[in-house]
């Protein structure tokens, strides 16, 4: 994701929103995330809303990605 040129809060909401390290299953449920993001950086300016968006959509995206590892370890411990 680009941020070259972006403010300093805009950089710093967007980090934590990469996903390629993560396992395969745990990156199909943060992409969406990271996409709607790269989105948001593409049409709309620097201003504390948008840094407040980012923040608000990672730490959405850090609930889905931890549930979605969690249900992997309960389903692990049943098999």
């Amino acid at each position: 994701m680009d941020t070259t040129g972006r403010h300093p809060s805009t950089v710093q909401a967007v980090r934590g929103l990469a996903y390629d390290h993560l396992p395969h299953r745990l990156q199909v449920v943060s992409r969406p995330f990271h996409d709607l993001v790269a989105e948001m950086l593409r049409m709309l300016p620097d201003d504390p809303e948008l840094t407040a968006a980012i923040r608000k959509i990672r730490e959405a995206k850090d609930c889905c990605v931890l549930l979605a590892a969690l249900d992997d370890t309960a389903a692990e411990e049943t098999r």
